[in-house]
């Protein structure tokens, strides 16, 4: 098992690596004076945060390895896809983003109903059954409030 400084050293490493990537697309996106691309840049660097404050003020513990691919699909899906155009430039982005999406949904959601049920004042055994169905519905939740979300954007 590795100490847990080294998996915090590589996890901040990893952080400041993916801001420096949101950091230079913002410069760019102001350079070219794009208040849509600095808006998104943006956005990414304070959904970069998320994980820290829902730990610090919910105390609710995400995995470093789900807070590492939830920061992935932010840089893949926001700066790559749509600030640097991958979703133009390569016609499958937006399939990969969606499928990804969705095995990150089922991903959290099975690890929030594990964190729920290693509670001391809630203890349930839950069947594989529901929890797959916990999954599905929960990822098809976020994909369908994430296509509202588009809309909206695509709309305003």
């Amino acid at each position: 098992m590795r100490p847990k400084w080294l998996i915090r050293l590589r996890k901040n490493i990893f952080y400041y690596g993916m801001a420096a990537i949101v950091g230079i697309s913002l410069i760019i996106s102001c350079l070219r004076m794009n208040t849509e691309h600095i808006f998104l840049c943006v956005l990414a660097l304070i959904l970069f945060m998320l994980p820290h404050v829902l730990n610090r003020w919910l105390k609710l513990y995400i995995p470093p390895v789900m807070e590492i691919v939830i920061v992935t699909f932010i840089v893949c899906g926001i700066i790559l896809g749509e600030v640097e155009n991958f979703f133009v430039r390569f016609p499958y982005w937006d399939t990969i983003m969606h499928t990804v999406n969705g095995i990150v949904c089922a991903a959290l959601s099975l690890s929030l109903v594990v964190l729920l049920n290693k509670q001391d004042r809630m203890l349930f055994r839950l069947s594989p059954v529901f929890l797959m169905v916990v999954a599905v519905s929960f990822s098809m939740l976020i994909g369908v409030l994430w296509e509202f979300f588009e809309f909206g954007v695509d709309r305003f």
